[in-house]
């Protein structure tokens, strides 16, 4: 009873043909009949990519909280890791491709106005930026995003420590909360 699904190829569009989502290749280890919360449940996906498109034209609304919170409420996984997949995200007349090579997110919890997880990520690319390492505590709750005993590397520069973000409704950032990096970035960088 400790078997595995897989689904290669899964590709999902829109009424109009855009493509939404494209999954070379979907693993997860998960049992509904085995109540004990023992078993291990994850989800691996390999080859995902996404596109995000943030500017939303008038007259077009979409409360991304509730669409989250619909998704954390179908979460079955304990663990998530991504390989060889991209995020691209445009934004107005911007675009930016994150190229995820390796994203291992653990300890995946809801909780009651959110979630929270561990996560740690190496040799990813931020457009043209390779960063060789993040690893945080991540929590999101009703109105803040935490990201406690936080560490990214790139290259010899880093940043670590924690940061409270307060946020809206859709997401968008209000204010910064109480928080503490230490950093240490070259010259030739800025």
């Amino acid at each position: 009873l400790n078997g595995e699904l897989v689904i290669s190829d899964l590709f999902l569009s829109n009424i109009t043909s855009d493509t939404i989502l494209l999954l070379e290749s979907l693993k997860t280890k998960y049992n509904p009949l085995l109540s004990n919360d023992q078993l291990n449940n994850s989800l691996i996906l390999k080859g995902l990519i996404i596109n995000l498109d943030n500017s939303v034209s008038k007259g077009d609304s979409i409360n991304l909280r509730k669409e989250i919170d619909k998704a954390l409420d179908n979460i079955f996984f304990q663990t998530l890791d991504i390989s060889d997949s991209y995020v691209i995200i445009n934004n107005d007349s911007i675009q930016n491709k994150f190229h995820i090579t390796d994203l291992s997110i653990k300890n995946i919890r809801k909780n009651e106005n959110g979630i929270n997880f561990n996560f740690y990520s190496s040799n990813n690319r931020l457009n043209n930026i390779l960063i060789d390492e993040f690893q945080s505590y991540f929590e999101l709750t009703d109105n803040k995003i935490f990201l406690n005993n936080s560490y990214l590397l790139q290259k010899n520069q880093f940043l670590e420590g924690s940061l409270i973000l307060n946020i809206n409704d859709d997401l968008s950032l209000n204010s910064f909360g109480q928080s503490n990096i230490n950093f240490g970035i070259n010259s030739d960088f800025l």
